[in-house]
């Protein structure tokens, strides 16, 4: 799985919605570090929290893994 794709999504969306990593991991109640690796492209999220990044990013779960193999 190409997890650096993710991560550049990711990343883009967290953009366009003003969210730092703080901000998205407070709101998932998870580590910041999760996030973080997340966005660095070295672990990827489980899919109950793929859902919720989507959700709270306003996009969809498929445009988070849009080029991811």
């Amino acid at each position: 799985m190409n997890l650096y794709r993710f991560a550049d999504n990711m990343v883009e969306a967290m953009e366009e919605k003003h969210m730092t990593q703080v901000e998205l991991a407070i709101k998932l109640g998870i580590p910041v570090n999760t996030v973080h690796r997340w966005c660095r492209g070295s672990q990827a999220p489980s899919a109950w929290d793929l859902y919720r990044t989507a959700k709270y990013l306003e996009t969809t779960m498929d445009k988070l893994m849009e080029g991811v193999e």
